[in-house]
């Protein structure tokens, strides 16, 4: 009878200066990525933080934009026709240099309303 015969291969002992070698680059490379993971997720915290900034200064409060109604409001008024106060401004007045009428009340009258200075002429203004 023949049978197979199992040889086990001989188990090579490490070097003791090998196995310190060894544990210290597994711990090193442990360090490093700990060091890594702990990046990673500082760089996505930021990311949520500047997003929510961004967010919240997108974000108009009630009063912030009532305030900014207003403001429009106020900017068409100063705008109107001092005269009639249905059109808006689109004539300046030489030389005195008011832009208080609309074309109609302009052409309507010889002096400022504001100054009283004699008109000369009247410059159209376009978009204004």
């Amino acid at each position: 009878m023949n049978e197979a015969c199992f040889i086990p291969e001989p188990v090579l002992a490490m070097n003791p200066m090998e196995n310190e070698t060894e544990k210290n680059i597994e711990s090193q490379a442990s360090i490093a990525i700990a060091s890594i993971v702990e990046e990673v997720t500082n760089i996505k915290q930021e990311k949520k933080r500047q997003k929510k900034k961004k967010k919240k200064k997108q974000q108009l409060t009630l009063k912030e934009f009532e305030k900014m109604k207003e403001e429009i409001e106020d900017m068409k008024q100063a705008r109107r026709c001092k005269v009639c106060l249905d059109e808006s401004s689109n004539r300046v007045f030489l030389p005195c240099g008011h832009f208080i009428c609309c074309s109609g009340c302009s052409e309507k009258i010889a002096d400022c309303p504001l100054c009283r200075t004699r008109i000369i002429a009247l410059v159209k203004v376009n978009n204004v």
